[in-house]
């Protein structure tokens, strides 16, 4: 939508190539690449099938 283009190869969220920093806000994770642990700790996301929690979140793309 902003016309930012993010790398990606599956759109699953199964391959990592979209993996991105989070560097501000609550990622909701819907991939099946980051573990638990990573997961909980909200510093990546996989931007092709995650999304927020969070009203804004801000990533370093």
């Amino acid at each position: 939508r902003e016309g930012i283009k993010i790398e990606k190869s599956c759109e699953q969220g199964v391959c990592g190539t979209c993996l991105c920093d989070v560097l501000e806000g609550e990622p909701d994770h819907r991939d099946v690449y980051l573990t638990d642990e990573e997961k909980e700790s909200n510093d990546q996301i996989l931007a092709c099938c995650s999304r927020s929690k969070t009203k804004q979140l801000v990533l370093d793309i």
